[in-house]
């Protein structure tokens, strides 16, 4: 496990940092708790995210994940601690190749990671988490299993890719890795490659891959896969598909004390288990309705919300305040700004609201109509 220090420590970078910025990437800080990890240089783009959002939807793009905690959790007992940390039931992992969504919530039944959770022995398991508190939750894990559980990350050793779009399956079956498996669930690819966990699952709404493996092996896949055409991508363009397919993500929008009812997560949860955290909290909100959802919001008129442009906050209904946006841009897809909000639970698709918008100048509300995500005509993955 990586020991704990109080130490400054400059941002992390990924095996590929100088890859990146050979091929024009330009970097953003994301910002972790958690000390041994606590922030990390991150492609924000490649010179256009409105190309590399255009090229995920229409052929194939790749992200480089390395942010995302990679931990391993090992031993007799590792079924049983994750089934009563997480809310989705461990039992259904009934063999390995499976994966599962599922959340990481505290006693007040609010969501503080979600990630996707791997079964590759009986007593082994691997998570993936792009939460900013990843290296909280692996604290945590840690400080709770029982003897003969053993908890380890990954992170200084592996790499995460993304592959999404419509020619992924097809890029990746010509290096010779798996692609024929069903949505989460993972195969392991050949030791050309380094074996990788080849798990098909993405947050594009596409076809999508994400691939582990070790930094020995990093660059020569993704220099193969840049020849095969597939584009860098950055987490500008990564965030514009995610809020097209109307994809929560802590912690933007699961912070603060949202619940999985109220983000629509519910079929996230297994209701009927016995224990796990949060669960009396929530079992007492699933009985009484949650007091709000996460919804999309379609804005009704030219302005465009984009970094570096109005920053997007409340949301009234006439003169009173029923919510407050979590995600918002501009969706080169729909040619037309979108954002997920938060609201009232009486309110939802087909409400017509009013969003507040603030530039440093000045304040201003544009109309929005509630709508279910996700934005884009139809799932293509």
């Amino acid at each position: 496990m990586a020991e704990k220090t109080q130490e400054t420590k400059p941002p992390r970078q990924s095996v590929l940092h100088s890859r990146h910025g050979e091929l024009g990437a330009v970097f953003s800080e994301e910002l972790f708790t958690g000390e041994a990890y606590r922030r990390f240089l991150i492609p924000e783009h490649f010179g256009d995210p409105d190309a590399e959002h255009r090229a995920v939807r229409s052929a194939a793009g790749m992200f480089d994940l390395s942010h995302t905690g990679l931990l391993m959790v090992v031993g007799s007992g590792a079924a049983g601690a994750l089934d009563r940390f997480f809310t989705n039931d461990v039992a259904q992992l009934d063999g390995p190749g499976k994966c599962q969504y599922t959340l990481a919530c505290d006693e007040r039944g609010g969501i503080f990671a979600d990630l996707i959770l791997y079964r590759f022995t009986a007593d082994g398991f691997m998570l993936t988490c792009g939460s900013h508190r990843w290296y909280d939750l692996a604290m945590a894990i840690e400080d709770s299993p029982p003897d003969g559980v053993e908890v380890r990350v990954l992170n200084d050793s592996h790499v995460c890719f993304a592959v999404e779009g419509p020619e992924a399956g097809a890029i990746l079956d010509e290096l010779g890795l798996p692609t024929g498996h069903s949505r989460l669930s993972f195969e392991i690819g050949s030791d050309e490659w380094g074996d990788p966990f080849v798990n098909r699952w993405g947050s594009s709404g596409e076809d999508g891959y994400t691939l582990i493996l070790p930094n020995a092996d990093a660059r020569r896949l993704w220099d193969a896969l840049l020849d095969r055409g597939v584009r860098p991508c950055g987490l500008r363009a990564r965030e514009q598909l995610r809020i097209e397919m109307g994809y929560p993500s802590v912690p933007a929008d699961l912070i603060g004390g949202v619940t999985p009812n109220q983000a629509r997560l519910g079929w996230a949860v297994a209701w009927g288990k016995e224990a796990f955290s949060g669960k009396v909290a929530l079992d007492i909100e699933q009985a009484a309705g949650p007091s709000h959802r996460l919804w999309g919001l379609e804005l009704l008129g030219d302005r465009v919300i984009e970094p570096g442009g109005p920053r997007a906050g409340a949301v009234y209904d006439g003169g009173r305040e029923v919510g407050e946006v979590t995600s918002a841009g501009y969706s080169p897809t729909l040619d037309k700004s979108i954002a997920l909000a938060l609201i009232e639970a009486d309110l939802g698709p087909g409400s017509e609201l009013e969003l507040h918008l603030e530039d440093g100048s000045g304040e201003d509300r544009i109309r929005a109509r509630v709508v279910k995500p996700p934005f884009i005509p139809e799932p293509r993955r």
